[in-house]
């Protein structure tokens, strides 16, 4: 939590900081178009496994590793 008053981000139950709307439909496209770039370089991973578990990765793992790169700085 951060020691300025007012200023406290919302989070789940995790504790981790909650996504805006904007940042959702960011992440969700970023990881649409790697998938699909990856896809045309790697045809294997063009399937109906690999493909939610992709979307699913880089949505849940790529805003927490940019808010702890973010926090370093």
């Amino acid at each position: 939590m951060s020691d300025r008053v007012g200023s406290e981000t919302p989070t789940d139950h995790r504790g981790s900081r909650r996504l805006s709307g904007r940042e959702t439909a960011v992440w969700y496209s970023i990881a649409a178009i790697s998938y699909v770039a990856v896809g045309l370089v790697q045809k294997g991973l063009l399937n109906w496994v690999v493909g939610p578990l992709w979307l699913v990765a880089v949505v849940v793992i790529g805003p927490a590793v940019v808010d702890r790169v973010r926090r370093r700085s």
